[in-house]
């Protein structure tokens, strides 16, 4: 197969490979993992800033001392907040589509399990 027959594949397939499922999983990755690495690495950063800072004095003192350490904070706590608003968001979506299909299943028992219906007897 060439390059452009796999890619056409997949751009085939697509749709049923983005389901809630698979979007929960992502945030919860971007949460659990991207997140932390990248407040790890702002708390190095943040860190060094204010290492640099010994040396400077007036707005130069300020800006590495306190505003670069406190936006990397802010960005950081920020990003957190997004993560878990839509974290919790597709945790509803996916609540509701279980109840669709939950309900869905049910209906569908009670077609295939109804007794046939009897004609009256005079």
């Amino acid at each position: 197969m060439e390059l452009e027959q796999i890619k056409d594949e997949a751009l085939k397939s697509i749709d049923k490979m983005i389901t809630t499922k698979a979007k929960a999983d992502a945030i919860n990755f971007l949460r659990g993992t991207v997140l932390a690495a990248v407040k790890d690495f702002a708390d190095g950063l943040a860190q060094a800033l204010k290492n640099s800072s010994t040396g400077k004095t007036g707005w130069c003192y300020l800006r590495d001392a306190y505003l670069f350490p406190g936006l990397l904070k802010i960005v950081c706590w920020g990003l957190g907040k997004v993560l878990d608003a839509v974290a919790a968001a597709t945790e509803k979506e996916m609540a509701a589509e279980a109840a669709v299909d939950a309900t869905a299943q049910a209906s569908e028992q009670e077609g295939n399990d109804a007794p046939a219906a009897q004609p009256e007897q005079a």
